[in-house]
């Protein structure tokens, strides 16, 4: 039953946005006969070209045409108050589950990689790069970035009305405390979040239009409360092989209690995290040092179905003048990496989304 909810989630039929072609629609600046273009009216007056009625327009000017692209559609995007650059990334799932066409993206057309460089991708949604100028003299490139309102308004409304089917159907696979469930109800809290920020795009473009949808929407933090119950209703056992004096075991259960999820010495539960670390000496070439290798092999087994739900492995290795020196720093190596590490691993956790 659970399975048939899985594959539900993958057919669920995804819109897929297509934003309008970022090539420019007009000449570059240069005259066929090599004479300078005149300043086009758009440069020093936007509007004069693009209304402010039905378009949001800024231009950006730089030495290079890239450059002006960039500022150009740094400055529409700014009138968002979202972040213009591209260094927020998407989630491991969040990626895979637009990939799959679980959730919603837009599919941005032929943006020069400078502004994919510089700008996050959420902010191009809607944007067109529509003319360029060189200004030769001064050896200044100007580009003017568009939004047209009523076409960006729609391609908004459309992401999150999909994305909204989506978290619903998630929901619906939330049935009894399991970790499929949990991982339903914790991504769905991303994909709330995401529509939120949509929701506060389309609120600058077109307030009518946000109002439309609103009612739909579902409220992250109540997915995330509910996410927080789920998680507190499923204790977890964990059992290290060779562990060192309870350290590693000890790091497992501080992620899993920082998550939300119980830990317990009781093997008789549902899930178990079962894992075995190994370490083994060898020399440097110039056997200056020693080095201490390690690995750590682990699982999160539902005991009920037999399934191994989460892989975690890690490995590495320390050096010192003494083996017993170096084998500390890996001990406090593997505690750190399982402190860092595991936790968004579990939360990346996307067996659902893909099966």
């Amino acid at each position: 039953m659970f399975k048939k909810k899985i594959i539900s989630v993958l057919m669920l039929a995804v819109l897929v946005v297509s934003v309008c072609s970022a090539k420019p629609a007009k000449a570059d600046g240069k005259a066929k006969a090599g004479k300078q273009v005149p300043m086009p009216a758009w440069v020093n007056v936007p509007s004069s070209v693009y209304p402010s009625g039905t378009y949001i327009a800024a231009v950006g000017s730089a030495r290079d045409r890239a450059s002006a692209e960039v500022k150009a559609v740094q400055a529409v995007a700014a009138v968002f108050k979202q972040k213009i650059d591209s260094t927020e990334k998407a989630s491991n799932r969040m990626i895979q589950a637009r990939k799959d066409g679980t959730v919603a993206t837009a599919q941005l057309a032929e943006f020069d990689q400078q502004v994919l460089r510089y700008v996050n991708a959420d902010d191009l949604i809607g944007i067109e790069i529509k003319e360029f100028w060189n200004d030769e003299k001064n050896s200044t490139w100007y580009a003017i970035a568009v939004m047209e309102k009523s076409k960006a308004a729609s391609l908004y409304s459309d992401l999150i009305r999909a994305n909204i089917s989506s978290i619903n159907r998630m929901i619906g696979g939330i049935n009894e405390n399991t970790i499929d469930s949990y991982a339903y109800c914790d991504f769905a809290v991303e994909v709330a979040e995401k529509n939120e920020d949509y929701y506060a795009r389309l609120s600058v473009i077109n307030p009518a239009m946000a109002e439309a949808v609103k009612a739909d929407m579902v409220s992250p933090k109540k997915l995330r409360v509910r996410a927080m119950e789920i998680a507190n209703a499923i204790p977890v056992c964990v059992v290290i092989e060779n562990d060192v004096d309870g350290r590693f075991a000890q790091a497992f259960a501080g992620v899993l209690k920082g998550i939300g999820f119980k830990t317990t010495f009781n093997p008789d539960v549902r899930y178990m995290i079962s894992g075995k670390v190994s370490f083994e000496e060898s020399k440097t070439t110039d056997n200056t040092n020693v080095r201490c290798r390690y690995s750590l092999d682990s699982y999160m087994t539902d005991t009920v179905t037999g399934r191994n739900v989460i892989p975690f492995t890690i490995s590495g290795r320390e050096s010192h003048t003494s083996y017993s020196e170096a084998k500390v720093r890996a001990v406090r190596e593997i505690e750190k990496k399982i402190t860092a590490e595991f936790g968004e691993t579990l939360r990346n956790y996307t067996k659902q989304f893909s099966d």
